[in-house]
């Protein structure tokens, strides 16, 4: 809405109790905002972290979000990796309190998102570095990398640690996209929170899969990747990628046995 939020790099023999005082930090922004145009809801100091926690289960404790590992706030994404978290962790959890997986499922939470939430801390980083630079030499040269197209930042989409999908290079094991299906429904809305099998018509005619079946979606997908169906998990990343029908049953059959309960 109304809020926003600023920050402030403090300076090398900067006093942070005193920055915390309005008539310090009031002329620091006077350029856009001053104390007629807003009211101050909160001033505090406070130190960027980039630190990843290892151990993120003991017995039936799990650790998500900021408390397993924290990321700088330039990317914006702190926030996001706890939801990626609790995503990757809802539908374990559904599995194996409704008696069709055992607990040992919940080992593959840290292997798949350690790596993964790693990349995003890593770019993070890097982006601070270009953000924070106060030297104006080397400022005006990397506003000219960046100007000039030499130097730019990808958003990344990390392939998770092994776990729960099949071995391979991506897309197995990376986020699915949206699609909308004929009806204009999304995907999401369509399938619930489920695995879900997309694929053209022939292979998943008669298929016995404890997934929804989506025949016709994602053509366009899989023809770049050379495939015919993918197996997705409720969380939306891709368990499998398959190229016929034998590779198809024999992934469906490692998820009914292993997922029963799904």
């Amino acid at each position: 809405g109304a809020r926003r939020r600023w920050e402030i790099m403090l300076m090398p023999g900067d006093d942070p109790a005193q920055l915390t005082e309005p008539s310090i930090f009031w002329p620091m922004m006077a350029r856009w905002i001053g104390p007629a145009d807003a009211v101050l809801e909160r001033a505090a100091v406070y130190t960027f972290h980039s630190v990843v926690q290892e151990g993120w289960r003991k017995g039936r404790l799990l650790l998500a979000g900021d408390s397993c590992h924290q990321t700088p706030p330039f990317l914006g994404q702190g926030m996001c990796a706890g939801l990626r978290d609790a995503a990757n962790l809802v539908w374990k959890l559904a599995a194996i309190v409704k008696g069709g997986a055992d607990d040992s499922l919940l080992d593959t939470y840290e292997r798949e998102r350690l790596p993964h939430v790693r990349t995003f801390i890593e770019l993070a980083v890097r982006l601070g570095a270009v953000l924070q630079e106060i030297d104006p030499a080397a400022a005006a040269a990397r506003d000219q990398r960046f100007a000039s197209g030499a130097e730019i930042f990808d958003f990344p989409q990390p392939q998770l640690g092994p776990g729960c999908r099949s071995d391979g290079p991506p897309p197995v094991g990376t986020i699915f996209p949206q699609p909308c299906l004929a009806d204009g429904r999304l995907m999401d809305d369509a399938i619930g929170q489920r695995f879900a099998i997309l694929g053209d018509d022939e292979m998943l005619a008669g298929l016995n899969a404890p997934a929804a079946l989506l025949p016709g979606v994602a053509s366009g997908w899989l023809a770049q990747h050379g495939a015919r169906a993918v197996i997705l998990r409720p969380d939306r990343y891709v368990f499998a990628l398959t190229r016929n029908r034998a590779e198809l049953e024999s992934a469906a059959d490692a998820l009914r046995s292993n997922l029963s309960a799904l």
